[in-house]
């Protein structure tokens, strides 16, 4: 359940396909090159007419150390809120968009409306990730997204210290690059 799941220790890489097909995932790595998640991204058909599926849904999903079952999922489209989903696809949480100003700020709340982070922009390329009393920073590294085949976008997330961030942050992060009127 995606009260339960344990943290991702910080210092993480996080590759993401520029063109995400179902064959391909982003992948999580730590500091030391270990693999510790995946995230996926599938469709979720929800309305059948007449044996046709006629609605779906994008669905990225994060899968931490092998474990089969999702952490934790969230539903994407063009607009706010987005939806956190536990595995049985449950509305269990919202990524909100606050303001966009100059820099533009996401948070991150249960069902129960409590924060537990946010997503702050603090450059065209770069953000904050805040979950309790931990900040954790992204950037883009043109260094180690240069040369890649299949094309990637890597993302160094760093804080001071080696301290665990919630990592429903993290899929959050990455569905807000998927979504399809998102440029940030």
């Amino acid at each position: 359940m995606i009260t339960t799941m344990i943290d991702v220790v910080m210092d993480i890489d996080i590759s993401i396909p520029l063109y995400w097909t179902r064959s391909r995932s982003a992948l999580l790595h730590s500091a030391d090159g270990r693999l510790v998640g995946t995230i996926t991204r599938s469709v979720e058909y929800r309305h059948r007419f007449l044996g046709m599926w006629l609605a779906g849904r994008d669905i990225l999903q994060l899968h931490l150390d092998d474990v089969p079952t999702p952490a934790c999922r969230i539903a994407l489209k063009a607009s706010f809120p987005l939806e956190f989903l536990d595995p049985n696809g449950k509305t269990v949480g919202f990524i909100r968009h606050v303001h966009a100003w100059l820099h533009p700020e996401f948070t991150c709340t249960d069902l129960d409306g409590k924060p537990f982070g946010t997503i702050t922009s603090t450059g065209l390329l770069a953000y904050n990730l805040t979950s309790d009393d931990l900040t954790a920073s992204a950037r883009y590294s043109p260094a180690k997204s240069r040369g890649t085949r299949p094309r990637l976008a890597v993302w160094k997330f760093r804080a001071s210290g080696k301290h665990a961030i919630n990592p429903r942050l993290l899929l959050a992060f990455v569905a807000l690059k998927q979504m399809p009127d998102f440029s940030g």
